[in-house]
């Protein structure tokens, strides 16, 4: 005779017990990681590029990162800082960032790299100044909670570049890396959702009495000015000095060329670009 085994649902307590809690961590685990991911889809991680005459001597700061200088001297060296943010504080901070920097070619050349100590691990950045771009720029910390949680920004990378004095102004722009950028406990974000940036344009000034435009200020300067010193309130015909040379001989703004113009003048003999002129 055939024996029946179908066990109607609920008469095996043991296993459905067993069922139970199986069901009850999966529902766990689904729940906990669909959690985890809503919260990876809403970081943001910020990007921002900072050019400066010199480096901040900090690190970090609150709020914001450091804003850009509004001007540089043409021909000097200079900075670009890469500052970066968690834009929320919902994890662990960030583990890795890397960027690349793009800058015009024929305005500046890049001389080297150097990663903060935070992010000191795998760190990169590769200069190439035939494209203009600092590739993957950055680099990672093995610190947790990690730097950089809103409202802190934490300086990843700075680049050190030269004006060759070619360009009025100059911008400094940051773009997704091949590199990932990754938050503590929720691993790698997407480009999509981070919010890179670029630096204002700034102006490209001549050192104050440079009136010849070689990136020195010296003796040439010097016989410019005697030939262009009328005294004060005569105004210069623009085609006889105020704009036949690439620095002004006119230092303090005043339309004139007088002692107080010598005054400044003879304070800023002996200064230097960086880098010799184009």
């Amino acid at each position: 005779m055939a024996v029946d085994h179908t066990v109607e649902i609920g008469t095996d307590r043991n296993g459905y017990k067993r069922n139970y809690w199986l069901r009850v961590m999966l529902m766990s685990f689904f729940l906990t990681n669909t959690f985890e991911r809503c919260l990876a889809q809403n970081m943001l991680v910020e990007i921002h590029p900072v050019v400066l005459q010199k480096a901040t001597p900090q690190a970090t700061t609150i709020g914001a990162p450091p804003q850009s200088d509004t001007m540089l001297v043409a021909g000097s060296e200079f900075v670009v800082e890469l500052w970066a943010q968690q834009t929320n504080t919902l994890s662990g901070g960030l583990t890795c960032v890397f960027s690349d920097l793009l800058f015009d070619p024929s305005a500046l050349t890049c001389s080297g790299t150097k990663a903060e100590a935070e992010f000191a691990f795998f760190s990169s950045g590769v200069c190439d100044d035939a494209t203009g771009t600092v590739d993957e720029l950055g680099g990672c910390s093995i610190s947790f909670p990690g730097p950089g949680i809103a409202p802190t920004w934490a300086r990843v990378a700075i680049v050190t570049l030269t004006s060759t004095g070619t360009a009025d102004e100059l911008s400094v722009v940051s773009a997704p890396a091949n590199l990932d950028v990754s938050i503590a406990a929720y691993g790698n974000v997407p480009p999509d959702q981070i919010r890179f940036s670029a630096t204002a344009p700034l102006d490209i000034v001549l050192h104050q009495g440079d009136i010849d435009g070689d990136y020195v200020v010296d003796h040439t300067d010097l016989a410019i000015f005697i030939d262009c010193m009328a005294g004060p309130h005569v105004e210069q015909s623009p085609l006889e000095c105020m704009n036949q040379w690439p620095g002004s001989t006119d230092m303090d703004g005043d339309l004139d060329v007088d002692l107080k113009d010598f005054v400044l003048l003879e304070a800023a003999v002996g200064r230097f670009a960086a880098a010799a002129g184009p």
